[in-house]
């Protein structure tokens, strides 16, 4: 990927950051935080892989999944079943994250009051420290949401 955004300097690591799992561990303490590994050769890391494989058939709490990280952006496949923030609990990120939806259906709710419900192909855009929660996610079958987080530019 060539340009000049956040995006641009996106690279997949080499092993787990221990500076991106605190700050993953940190934001979503109630998510089960678990990345791929792209400790293999170059040819296999050319391996294509998809986003709805595998998918599990039950979770006892959020599936996260880091795809690519570097200092500026992440990008994290989550799968809920029917999970949802816990009470009282509001998101309030350092970073920028942009979501996607794409499978299932999930509702959020921000602290100004507004309500949104997501459905496949639905993505937003939300800003840092922009309060947020999971009000709700499809029970019968999961969500699946791709989420990029990013920093704006020093």
């Amino acid at each position: 990927m060539t340009g000049s955004g956040p995006l641009a300097f996106c690279s997949r690591p080499q092993r787990d950051s221990p500076e991106t799992a605190a700050l993953t561990r940190r934001a979503f303490p109630h998510r089960a935080v678990h990345r791929l590994n792209h400790t293999k050769s170059r040819s296999e890391t050319l391996a294509l892989t998809n986003l709805f494989d595998p998918l599990p058939t039950s979770l006892a709490e959020e599936l996260v999944t880091v795809l690519a990280s570097n200092s500026q952006v992440r990008v994290e496949r989550i799968v809920s079943m029917g999970h949802a923030s816990p009470p009282g609990f509001w998101y309030d990120q350092e970073e920028h994250e942009w979501v996607a939806l794409l499978q299932g259906e999930a509702k959020l709710i921000f602290e100004d009051g507004t309500a949104l419900t997501m459905r496949p192909g639905d993505h937003l855009l939300i800003d840092a420290h922009q309060r947020h929660r999971v009000e709700s996610t499809s029970s019968s079958r999961p969500t699946v949401w791709l989420g990029v987080f990013f920093r704006n530019e020093e």
